[in-house]
């Protein structure tokens, strides 16, 4: 959606945070189920980690 609006560089910065969050291992319960060595996280704190990864990366 953000690439829709024009807002490119906000959206790879989503893009890149949301892939680091996952590549660390932390994820939501429908992914843990199909990671081995997976953090389960509520979707608050998924959502935490993303920020702090966007915050990282910026």
């Amino acid at each position: 959606m953000l690439e829709y609006l024009g807002w490119a560089d906000a959206a790879d910065l989503v893009r890149d945070a949301v892939e680091e969050t996952i590549s660390s291992g932390k994820v939501t319960y429908d992914l843990e189920r199909q990671l081995e060595d997976a953090e389960k996280l509520a979707t608050s704190e998924y959502a935490d980690e993303v920020v702090a990864n966007i915050e990282n990366v910026s």
